[in-house]
């Protein structure tokens, strides 16, 4: 197994429940979850790979305390945001996905690892 991307965000993922605000009919992308696409886009930088085979991905989640977090609503909102990076074309691609949450004392962040499926 080939590890095709890997890389650490050191900062907190948006909570999924803060992704989409509703006005005027219609849904769009809230404030905190643009802000976090582009925090996203400067660390991904010129590293765009836009995968578009089968994957393995594994997303580490580092949280300062142990507060009560979803770590589905987590997942969610970093995969979108690797779309939106061109990282990976497509989350639909993803055949094998494991998360893990872990506290680490002041340290909000996530890495995640992409590998190739087969």
């Amino acid at each position: 197994m080939t590890t095709i991307y890997s890389y650490y965000f050191p900062f907190k993922p948006v909570s999924g429940n803060h992704r989409l605000g509703f006005g005027k009919g219609r849904f769009f992308k809230s404030i905190k979850y643009k802000e976090f696409e582009e925090r996203m886009k400067y660390h991904v930088g010129d590293n765009k790979p836009n995968i578009n085979t089968d994957m393995k991905m594994t997303i580490h989640f580092y949280f300062p305390d142990k507060r009560r977090r979803d770590l589905d609503n987590c997942i969610k909102v970093v995969l979108d945001a690797l779309q939106t990076c061109h990282v990976i074309k497509d989350d639909c691609k993803i055949v094998e996905l494991h998360a893990y949450k872990e506290f680490k004392v002041g340290d909000f962040g996530f890495d995640v690892s992409i590998d190739n499926a087969y």
